[in-house]
């Protein structure tokens, strides 16, 4: 038999099918690690997202259920410069059920937290809310603007702060009071 009437590949062939297939797997392999690093960022965002939206609900329904007339009123017994924000509301999540409690939002060691309070039952629960905030800051609306002098006469409050060095910003309210 003659070697050039062989049936088979020759070196050149086989080298040439190597490499393409080297080529593609390189492409399939690039492909699947942008899928998964791309999978992995928006679980961060999407786990940021839950924290943020759990922190919103809770602070939300806080303000909705604010005493008229409470905004700002500062305990005696915490230093002034750890009160973000005091007010009364009928949301207990200590108790979890309406009656009225002081609520203060403080920033401490970068962490935000939710202090309950009743007196006449000797109780306090600090709660932290979100982990990594720093700037954090409340505002309200005065018609006009938002301004950081809080007037318990307005019913819009924006909180914005820098969670894990991003900003973040949400609007909340409490009801308007019926006469």
């Amino acid at each position: 038999m003659n070697i050039s009437e062989s049936k088979g590949f020759t070196i050149i062939e086989l080298l040439i099918a190597l490499a393409l297939s080297a080529f593609i797997i390189m492409g399939v392999y690039s492909i699947f690690t942008g899928v998964l690093k791309t999978k992995e960022g928006l679980d961060v965002v999407n786990d940021d997202m839950r924290v943020i939206q759990s922190l919103q609900r809770i602070v939300a329904r806080d303000m909705r259920m604010m005493s008229s007339g409470t905004v700002a009123e500062l305990p005696a017994d915490l230093e002034e410069e750890q009160i973000i924000f005091a007010l009364i509301s009928g949301n207990s999540l200590r108790f979890n059920k309406s009656m009225s409690v002081d609520i203060i939002y403080t920033l401490e060691n970068e962490t935000f937290y939710r202090i309950e309070r009743k007196q006449e039952m000797n109780y306090m629960m600090k709660l932290p809310l979100l982990l990594n905030v720093t700037e954090l800051l409340i505002e309200n609306f005065d018609g006009r603007e938002y301004t950081d002098v809080l007037n318990n006469n307005y019913f819009l409050f924006r909180f914005s702060f820098l969670y894990n060095n991003k900003p973040v910003e949400f609007l909340t309210g409490r009801l308007m009071d019926v006469k």
